[in-house]
């Protein structure tokens, strides 16, 4: 699991379950269950966790792009899952965070 954990953790690209699942040898069940249990949380919470801080380090950098391009370029799939992750994790909206810690 510390594997997995690894490959999520420096990888910002498209990785999906079954890309894991083949990097570390084990089917895609098995490593749900197996990450679950040890790391006390779901592959997806965690690499969803994990995109979600890749955001906020390059956020301040961001110089002008939109939010949507930073959060793709975090790992987020789409805007709707980004904003849907961040309300969920951070208690507001992206537009709110943006007001309340304008940055640089």
């Amino acid at each position: 699991m510390e594997q997995a954990a690894r490959l999520i953790y420096t990888e910002s690209g498209d990785l999906t379950l079954a890309s894991i699942a083949q990097q570390v040898g084990l089917s895609e069940s098995r490593l749900s269950r197996l990450f679950r249990a040890q790391m006390g949380v779901t592959l997806v919470g965690y690499r969803q966790r994990r995109a979600l801080e890749r955001f906020l380090e390059l956020l301040p950098a961001r110089r002008g792009r939109k939010l949507m391009s930073v959060a793709l370029e975090a790992g987020f799939g789409s805007y709707p899952q980004f904003h849907r992750i961040f309300c969920r994790e951070m208690g507001m909206s992206p537009q709110e965070y943006l007001r309340d810690n304008p940055g640089p």
